[in-house]
């Protein structure tokens, strides 16, 4: 027969270890999903031309932050005629330029079809990486 002190003892560790699990729990880190936005291009094209600058700015605002909870993004620019480029280009079948897909965590591609714009594009992005 287990003594009263005994008892109180064993109830103490096991509110202890309980709390100690639940404190742990509660600040596993999650590590975030990563998401791709490429932008395909080529220098001497009048709408890359325009488009390229609110992709650069887009990139020092959002690249490689949560833009959702649990879901990064990273963007990059694919200029279409460098010869280092043509396996990506052909394997998102690139025939117009400035062409944008996300492509994301689970490697689906999703196609920006819209006038490319700072807002769009983050609105896309938001929409599709949840």
């Amino acid at each position: 027969m287990l003594s009263q002190n005994t008892i109180i003892i064993i109830m103490l560790v096991l509110v202890a270890i309980y709390y100690f699990y639940n404190q742990n729990e509660k600040f596993t880190k999650i590590t975030p999903q990563t998401h791709d936005l490429y932008m395909f291009g080529v220098e001497d094209c009048p709408h890359c031309i325009k488009a390229k600058p609110m992709f650069k700015s887009l990139h020092k605002k959002i690249n490689n932050i949560e833009i959702n909870p649990g879901h990064k993004i990273r963007l990059h620019y694919i200029d279409c005629t460098l010869e280092k480029n043509k396996d990506l280009v052909e394997k998102h079948k690139i025939d117009g330029v400035p062409t944008f897909i996300l492509t994301k965590s689970d490697g689906k591609n999703v196609l920006y079809k819209l006038r490319p714009s700072s807002n769009g594009l983050i609105q896309f992005i938001k929409s599709n990486c949840k």
